[in-house]
């Protein structure tokens, strides 16, 4: 029998540490599980903008995202696949 930390239902779970914790180890040891999914950016930074800021802060990533997507050109490459995934990432 394994041992649990979390209850059976548990949807959702956030990791927070410090710099120089473990939490890098403890993201790849769970990321080897099928049962875990997670988000392309292991830093959420959920927690960490300044209150009153976050106006600023969206502010920022819509004009980096806006200036990625006029980087944009018609044929493959890898600057493009570059600014996708950071489109992406910044979308998700």
């Amino acid at each position: 029998m394994a041992l649990s930390l979390l209850p059976e239902n548990t949807k959702l779970a956030y990791c927070i540490g410090a710099q120089k914790a473990g939490t890098t180890w403890l993201y790849e040891t769970l990321r080897t599980s099928s049962q875990i999914h997670f988000s392309r950016s292991k830093e959420l930074h959920y927690f960490n903008v300044i209150a009153g800021k976050s106006d600023q802060v969206y502010d920022l990533r819509m004009n980096t995202v806006k200036t990625l997507a006029k980087e944009l050109v018609s044929e493959r490459g890898p600057k493009n696949r570059r600014n996708l995934r950071v489109l992406s990432e910044l979308a998700d």
